[in-house]
This record gives structure tokens, sequence and C-alpha cells, in this order.
């Protein structure tokens, strides 16, 4: 098996399978994980903490 490897957000392969209404919703879902994200960095106590934090902010912007 072959893995190519592109750009491209991982929505972009299903994302015209969906409608309107289930788009919108994902968008929603992910606002609200960037806005829990965001807010437990400034509440961040250690560096690992942070580390982590700044790697799940990192993917969902880079996939999402």
């Amino acid at each position: 098996m072959i893995m190519s490897f592109t750009n491209q957000p991982q929505t972009t392969s299903f994302q015209t399978e969906l409608d309107t209404e289930e788009q919108m919703l994902i968008a929603s879902c992910v606002s609200k994980i960037k806005k829990h994200l965001d807010r437990n960095l400034e509440l961040a106590q250690s560096p690992s903490q942070v580390s982590r934090l700044l790697t799940a902010k990192w993917y969902i912007n880079q996939n999402y």
C-alpha cells in the first residue's frame, strides 16, 4: 500500500458528501474545540500540558 501526503485538510475528502447542515455542525464542533484549547492553554500550569495543548491546537488547525 502506497500512502501519499498532501497539504489538504482531512475534511476535504469527505466534505463533498456532506450536506450544508452537517458541514455547519462540524464547523461548530471544531470552533468549540478551539475555544476549549485556547482556554486550557491560558490555565495550563506545566510545560507538558502546554506542549500537549499546542500539539492538539496545531493538529486541529492543520486538519480542520
